[in-house]
């Protein structure tokens, strides 16, 4: 574990992310251990009290209900696991700093990066055709890692997964999950041993295609839909599929859409990669 000693010799943001970082990596040892590793509680306990004793932390300190005192006892509230104080620690200090996070996630410890090594990873692919806003650029992405994609190809038109807004809104993802611009032929071409189909109207209903164990799938913009090269590939192969609603606004967000089938493809055919 890091040494605690070093902690006051850094400023105190750089001491507030080091201590992120140490919390995060408590966590994840905790969650994949059916006890409490040894020394770890101890550890806890002089890293709240050194943190009870800066007056830069008494307002995120008081924002998780313990306060500096009860901070330095090893279990300061009755019946809070320790998993969670540590848990609520993290995340006032996150939002001291103006971090945001999801304690859902898998971190790689020491980095605060999402760990790739943790990643199912299915033979699944996407080809995102001209959807021109970076928030839904990154949303997909987001669902895409979440559902064990292997690679998103983008055209040209596409704002890139690491934009600012995109990266914002994929949180991350597009740092571990592989993606590329490419036109569609191309795309076609790289994935030539995979089935392709396209997400569109008038096509056959989600709960009646036959999803492949392998394939590209083509999603274009709410504007214009897939170009006809794209359909005409799409046809070429397994054709095209639909998500059937009820509403009387016939049609979804670009970004939902997506996450819509990838949900249901992955709940069929979900067999990682060798």
């Amino acid at each position: 574990m890091y040494p605690l000693k070093k902690l006051g010799q850094l400023p105190p943001k750089t001491r507030f992310k080091k201590i992120i970082l140490i919390l995060s990596k408590m966590e994840h040892d905790l969650r994949l251990s059916d006890v409490i590793p040894a020394g770890l509680e101890e550890y806890f306990e002089e890293l709240s009290r050194i943190l009870a004793n800066d007056p830069v932390a008494a307002d995120f300190i008081a924002s998780i209900g313990a306060g500096s005192a009860g901070l330095t006892q090893g279990n300061p509230k009755p019946g809070l696991p320790l998993i969670r104080l540590i848990n609520n620690l993290r995340h006032a200090l996150a939002r001291h700093l103006g971090i945001s996070s999801a304690d859902w996630d898998f971190i790689e410890p020491g980095t605060g990066l999402l760990d790739a090594g943790r990643r199912m990873v299915l033979p699944f692919r996407l080809f995102l055709e001209d959807i021109r806003s970076p928030y839904n650029v990154g949303s997909i992405m987001r669902s895409a890692e979440a559902f064990g994609v292997e690679r998103v190809f983008l055209s040209p038109r596409c704002p890139l997964p690491d934009h600012p807004r995109a990266s914002r809104t994929g949180r991350g993802t597009e740092k571990i999950l592989p993606w590329e611009i490419v036109t569609i032929e191309e795309a076609a071409i790289k994935s030539a041993a995979y089935p392709i189909f396209a997400l569109e109207t008038g096509g056959v209903s989600m709960e009646e295609f036959e999803f492949p164990d392998r394939g590209l799938v083509l999603i274009g913009s709410e504007e214009l839909g897939l170009s006809e090269e794209a359909i005409a590939i799409a046809d070429k192969s397994l054709g095209l599929v639909s998500i059937p609603m009820a509403g009387a606004k016939r049609s979804l967000n670009v970004a939902v859409s997506a996450g819509i089938l990838l949900q249901e493809w992955f709940f069929r055919k979900k067999t990682p990669v060798n």
